[in-house]
């Protein structure tokens, strides 16, 4: 059997069941598995592995759990009468919501648009309520000007990865897992996500002041991590008013 948990604050449904990262996310780990012509080829041979093992009815559901592209889904595309697409927790919005228009825009074309009710769900809001709001507010950061961006995270956290990677199109981007990754004001050691490895960067912080430093986290990192990686960096300087004030002074401007 099958044994579902869904998330009281979102709504998020998932198996119950989890795997250690470390066998999940490998050196060829591949996030989309339609980027890859072997993986389309093998997603290809098992669904007729499965075609000729079951006989799918008009009308029959089709559910491809741990889909991240739908990419095997494509090849049941002519039996589809309804879809319906929802995220997985991990994906950015904005891909989720490329790939609802795809589909939505290929029900249309069979169906009209009088029906389309009848044949898409609008369902693509189904992101985790946590991970929706840090993609949020770091599109935001991108509207502002600042010396450098730190991504606080798991280093297999997929959802962080994507910080990381919206980061990295306007600022210089240092992603690591905690405060002890600062070693002292002019050394870094971060992770590298696309090789997979650590590195050490000297001088991360530019030699002037006032800096302006982004600092956003994945979904499930801890608060008090991020308030450890505030805390050391402010430790390199002198007349800081206190992070209360500072807060205090941002909700007030709210």
């Amino acid at each position: 059997s099958i044994i579902l948990s869904m998330c009281k604050k979102c709504s998020l449904i998932q198996l119950r069941e989890t795997t250690e990262s470390s066998e999940l996310y490998e050196h060829e780990y591949g996030y989309r598995s339609g980027i890859s012509n072997t993986m389309r080829s093998h997603l290809k041979m098992y669904n007729e592995e499965i075609l000729s093992k079951v006989t799918l009815d008009k009308g029959d559901t089709i559910l491809d759990i741990g889909s991240n592209d739908s990419t095997m889904l494509q090849y049941y595309s002519d039996d589809f009468e309804r879809i319906g697409v929802i995220n997985q927790t991990t994906m950015l919005a904005s891909e989720t919501q490329e790939i609802a228009d795809f589909f939505k825009t290929v029900m249309i074309k069979k169906y009209g648009e009088e029906t389309i009710s009848n044949h898409f769900a609008d369902t693509r809001d189904t992101l985790c309520y946590a991970t929706n709001e840090n993609q949020d507010a770091t599109y935001g950061l991108l509207n502002v000007e600042a010396d450098l961006a730190i991504v606080v995270g798991g280093y297999n956290s997929s959802n962080t990865s994507h910080l990381v990677e919206l980061c990295e199109k306007k600022f210089t981007t240092f992603f690591i897992s905690s405060e002890k990754e600062i070693i002292d004001a002019n050394t870094i050691q971060h992770f590298d996500y696309p090789n997979k490895k650590l590195i050490t960067t000297k001088n991360f912080l530019p030699n002037h002041t006032p800096l302006n430093i982004i600092i956003t986290s994945g979904a499930s990192c801890p608060d008090s991590i991020v308030e450890g990686v505030i805390n050391k960096i402010n430790s390199f300087y002198t007349n800081l008013l206190p992070v209360e004030e500072v807060f205090k002074n941002i909700n007030t401007k709210i």
